[in-house]
């Protein structure tokens, strides 16, 4: 049973579908941050690092907005370059045309960076496996940009 002492203040919360996550405000005047995930039963708290000590370096840090993409699974931007995950149906049309089509989208969102999953040559189990590997963790090749 959860704390009654405890109240969530919600500084965001994202849908999708019937997920859903937010962030208690008050943990981020700790330098914690906790995360809580009804969805799935969970809660986290990840600890941050200590913002750097020079007052320019802390200034840009403070201003970084990062939007993370899932490259393989975001924006088709050429369809004639889809694949076949390889394992039931396949929402892997994403590829890095769709992600600089995305720019302006992200960039008017407040966003000035973006954190990309890995975009390597990658495979799913063996080298020998047309599977994708979705995730781009498990590369075949650090100095090729996956084809697909």
């Amino acid at each position: 049973m959860p704390d009654k002492r405890v109240r969530l203040f919600r500084v965001f919360r994202v849908f999708r579908g019937l997920n859903s996550y937010s962030i208690d405000k008050r943990w981020l005047k700790t330098g914690l941050l906790l995360i809580i995930m009804p969805f799935a039963g969970i809660s986290f708290m990840y600890a941050q690092s200590p913002a750097p000590a020079d007052g320019a370096a802390r200034e840009a840090f403070q201003q970084l907005r990062i939007y993370q993409v899932m490259v393989a699974a975001f924006i088709d931007g050429d369809s004639s370059r889809n694949f076949d995950a390889g394992y039931g149906p396949s929402h892997h049309h994403g590829d890095l045309k769709g992600v600089i089509r995305a720019l302006p989208y992200i960039k008017s969102l407040g966003m000035n960076a973006v954190w990309l999953t890995p975009i390597f040559d990658s495979s799913g189990g063996g080298s020998d496996d047309p599977r994708l590997d979705a995730t781009g963790y498990f590369p075949r090749n650090y100095f090729r940009i996956d084809p697909r």
